[in-house]
């Protein structure tokens, strides 16, 4: 048998969209990898909250060969052939001192929180930074911490949501 291959077409533009998540229980993790890079996100920051397990970090789904192979089901799904950039950070206050100050730079920066008295904006046309919590949510003092650095708290309603639905519905949200 011969193959051959002809990449005649560009991938899918990617979405000026940048998640950050803190770390969902395994299984979970590892079908939202797949569900990140098939809705387009150009980059995902993984993050340690307060309601992460810390056996979570343990798990064979956060090494790179794990993540990548997810990552690239995902890719098959939309046609597409562009990783999103990956980071993993397993403490919350360096990424919050560190990273996201200069990553949120030019960017509107959305913290998906239940309860939120503003709702999530309606295709805001502009890059976006989107936080999204651990199943459970934040507690009160990485809500204080994000919204002091310039993240917006904002909700989908008054539900309260896991967190493989709530990513779709945002960036049906956010980006149409």
């Amino acid at each position: 048998l011969e193959l051959e291959v002809v990449l005649d077409t560009e991938p899918p533009e990617k979405l000026p969209l940048q998640i950050v998540l803190a770390l969902p229980r395994p299984p979970v993790f590892r079908r939202l990898l797949s569900t990140i890079a098939s809705l387009g996100a150009e980059s995902l920051l993984v993050v340690g909250s307060a309601r992460t397990e810390k056996s979570f970090w343990q798990s064979h789904v956060v090494e790179p060969d794990e993540i990548r192979e997810r990552l690239l089901l995902g890719l098959e799904q939309a046609r597409d052939s562009v990783l999103p950039k990956v980071q993993i950070h397993r403490y919350f206050e360096p990424l919050v001192e560190e990273v996201l100050p200069s990553a949120i730079a030019g960017r509107r920066a959305l913290l998906a929180h239940p309860g939120s008295a503003q709702a999530c904006p309606h295709e805001p046309g502009e890059p976006i930074t989107l936080f999204i919590g651990p199943e459970g949510g934040f507690i009160d003092y990485e809500v204080e911490r994000l919204t002091g650095i310039g993240f917006e708290a904002v909700a989908l309603g008054e539900r309260i949501l896991r967190v493989e639905p709530v990513i779709p519905l945002l960036v049906g949200r956010l980006f149409g």
